[in-house]
């Protein structure tokens, strides 16, 4: 299966406290700096301009996919050049050349695929290995490979994602679906990205990993239309 692309820390740059709330989103918080890195990179190039216009597309889109943040068709198929232009209405060599040059600056990251699941680890262009995460405490349980669950990988990407985060490793299959049976109305995609995202300011570890994510589903249990009410369309 083709590999997923995925922005690189969407839930530090991409999200807010009103997106988080949001089982979708019709607009999205865009960083306005002009002096990183990584777009003077671009600008620099040849045809900055084209790239530039191509990223901003990407995390459009990324912000329609589930999980938020990658590039993910509904059918579960990775997005490409082609079906990114077709979905964009602009043209597929201009994402072929665009592609390359978000990976290299390091705002696109590659989450190499399996058959029907993604695997464990994702396989970024800033070198995060597992050896550079924190464990959780003592290590306790491990991570259900993708490769071990292909029909609950493949329904419940997200899934993947708690199994990165050596604090949450822990959480099986099971709690998982218990957590959405008993908030059907949440976006599971950004309780995990809220669960994994502060599970990293507890380096020693949690006491009880499963009471932890479940809260993060708890406190997006908000009702649809409080949550739209946040839109800038209002």
């Amino acid at each position: 299966m083709p590999d997923l692309y995925r922005v690189v820390d969407w839930d530090k740059h991409y999200e807010n406290n009103r997106t988080r709330s949001m089982k979708s989103m019709s607009w999205i918080p865009i960083p306005n700096s002009h002096d990183g890195d990584g777009y003077t990179q671009i600008m620099e190039a040849e045809n900055g301009i084209e790239i530039f216009g191509c990223w901003i597309l990407c995390v459009q889109v990324a912000s329609r996919c589930r999980p938020r943040g990658t590039l993910l068709r509904k059918s579960g198929h990775p997005h490409d050049s082609q079906s990114l232009a077709r979905l964009t209405r602009t043209e597929a060599c201009i994402f072929a050349k665009a592609l390359p040059k978000l990976l290299e600056i390091g705002w696109l990251e590659i989450i190499r695929q399996e058959g029907a699941g993604i695997r464990q680890e994702g396989v970024p262009l800033r070198n995060r290995t597992e050896g550079n995460r924190r464990e959780g405490k003592g290590g306790k349980g491990r991570a259900h490979k993708a490769e071990e669950l292909p029909d609950f990988a493949k329904k419940h990407p997200e899934y993947l994602e708690l199994m990165k985060e050596p604090a949450l490793r822990s959480i099986t299959p099971e709690q998982y679906i218990s957590y959405l049976q008993s908030f059907p109305d949440v976006d599971a995609a950004q309780a995990v990205a809220r669960a994994c995202a502060k599970a990293v300011d507890y380096p020693q570890g949690l006491n009880s990993p499963s009471a932890f994510v479940r809260k993060q589903f708890s406190s997006l249990d908000v009702d649809e239309e409080k949550a739209q009410g946040y839109g800038r369309d209002e």
